[in-house]
């Protein structure tokens, strides 16, 4: 059977979607723009059903979000841009749930932070960035909780922190504090509550 091409335009004459069907279903790649002419978005049909790359653009022709679709579901990396180009944040998806490692950026391009994601929930090892690229905290999250040992950095790379979590994700045993110079600051013990310096 062969392709038949389908466009349609606005009252003015603009094509606003543009696309092909194979055997009365929507096939290949579909198309809207807007009114200036600029894509808006293209996804990928096999059989009516998406599948395959996708994306979405800013008015500006940049791309805003890119990634793929199986059978109807986003499945696969997808990658989300702010409009200078530079990476918002990317990751995995799978039948269109957000699972696995993500990782986001500041809009200089740095890395923010990075980890494992169940839909919105934090889970397993975390590390964030300050915006100059360096290590800003470091630790394991459960069910979006800060759980075992975690440990803060000041900008120039000392530690500013360090100490456990319990199961019930408080503050437990001793916690380490130190100044921009290394030098221990205060010392606190949450098992007794009590503090020395």
């Amino acid at each position: 059977m062969p392709e038949d091409l389908y466009i349609r335009k606005n009252r003015f004459g603009q094509i606003i979607e543009k696309g092909t069907y194979f055997n009365k279903k929507k096939h290949g790649e579909w198309i809207r723009y807007g009114r200036l002419g600029q894509k808006l978005e293209m996804k990928t049909y096999a059989a009516n059903e998406l599948n395959g790359k996708y994306q979405f653009y800013y008015e500006n022709g940049s791309i805003h979000e890119e990634g793929y679709y199986k059978n109807g579901l986003q499945n696969g990396k997808q990658t989300i841009y702010y409009e200078n180009g530079n990476i918002f944040k990317e990751g995995m998806m799978e039948n269109g749930n957000i699972k696995g490692e993500w990782e986001f950026y500041y809009l200089n391009g740095n890395m923010e932070e990075k980890g494992c994601l169940d839909g919105d929930i934090k889970q397993g090892f975390w590390r964030k960035y300050y915006d100059s690229g360096d290590i800003s905290e470091e630790g394991t999250y459960v069910d979006n909780r800060k759980t075992g040992e975690w440990i803060s950095y000041w900008a120039n790379g000392e530690i500013r922190s360090k100490g456990s979590y319990d199961e019930k994700h408080n503050q437990t045993g001793e916690w380490f504090y130190h100044r921009e110079d290394g030098t221990v600051s205060e010392v606190k013990d949450f098992s007794e509550d009590d503090e020395y310096y």
